[in-house]
């Protein structure tokens, strides 16, 4: 490959993701998205749906409401289930500026191990 193809390929990419990451786009492409979260024992697992009117601040909220009506309960630290996929351009803006990317990845199998 020319250098010239590699400047264009690489302009294209980074057109294609400032369209996708601050358009109407990105709702298209995340229509169905469902984000899973849980405790590391499993107490609390619960999910946001943002198209479906359950953002991460409903999230935030069942944290709090966990954490009072179990005050004695060790494990608090909320865990993303899920990876990031750099793959996925329209999102790299969340990757870097969402608070559902600032938490600690579980993987889901390890929750359920332990949730037993």
């Amino acid at each position: 490959m020319t250098r010239k193809t590699i400047i264009k390929i690489l302009i294209a990419t980074l057109i294609l993701a400032l369209i996708t990451n601050y358009t109407p786009i990105k709702g298209i492409l995340e229509l169905e998205k469902v984000y899973f979260y849980s405790t590391f024992n499993g107490e609390l697992q619960t999910a946001e749906r943002p198209f479906k009117g359950c953002n991460y601040s409903c999230v935030e909220m069942v944290l709090q409401e966990f954490k009072h009506n179990h005050p004695g309960a060790s494990d608090t630290i909320l865990y993303r289930t899920f990876k990031r996929n750099p793959l996925l351009i329209w999102r790299w803006h969340d990757y870097l500026f969402h608070p559902r990317y600032k938490l600690p990845y579980l993987h889901p199998e390890q929750v359920k191990r332990t949730a037993s």
